[in-house]
């Protein structure tokens, strides 16, 4: 299947472009959950590949947009590249990763963020600055002299399986192209949108 009728082989050919003109950090996404009172609410975490047709991300499982995800799956990504003009838009669910999925990113990660996966209570109030130093400080002292600092139960990584994606291209005098892929059944539909 070409990158015309397959939406995640467009996605990687849409990154390596973001990538190649040079932005900062192209894998960026805003991910968009409902609080716990039914309002919407995003922040940025990175793409850090599929799992199964799947975008994955991680994170600390007790912060607040892991709650979120657990009460309620459904979630949005967007992707933003302003230096090529494009977006795409993810629409699906999340689920947890299994315990190996996280570990086996778990141990791309550098010791420092080892080390700050532990020490930080991720959107728990946070009295100062140094609060946050003296606990990064603490769990350094903790590892000393262990090689291989194991993964919290704490932390770990999602995936949103996604049921539409939309990729957005800016056009001249406003008149965008938006192309809609929406899964059905074990396929994808493709369709699109004015603008």
């Amino acid at each position: 299947m070409s990158a015309e009728d397959d939406p995640f082989k467009r996605f990687e050919v849409w990154l390596k472009e973001a990538t190649e003109a040079g932005h900062l950090q192209p894998e960026a996404m805003a991910l968009t959950t409902s609080t716990l009172e039914g309002k919407a609410t995003s922040r940025m975490v990175l793409f850090k590949g599929f799992i199964n047709k799947a975008f994955t991300f991680h994170t600390n499982y007790e912060s607040r947009k892991s709650k979120e995800l657990l009460t309620n799956p459904q979630a949005t990504l967007l992707f933003f590249w302003e230096k090529i003009n494009k977006q795409i838009r993810v629409e699906g669910f999340a689920e947890k990763l299994s315990d190996a999925d996280s570990d086996t990113y778990w141990k791309t990660r550098t010791r420092e963020s080892r080390i700050g996966a532990w020490a930080s209570k991720q959107s728990h109030p946070l009295q100062s600055r140094a609060e946050l130093e003296a606990s990064v400080q603490k769990i350094t002292k903790q590892f000393e002299g262990t090689k291989d600092i194991p993964r919290p139960d704490f932390w770990g990584g999602f995936r949103l399986i996604p049921n539409k994606i939309e990729f957005w291209s800016a056009k001249s005098a406003r008149l965008h192209e938006r192309e809609l892929f929406a899964k059905k059944g074990s396929s994808w539909e493709r369709s699109f949108l004015y603008p």
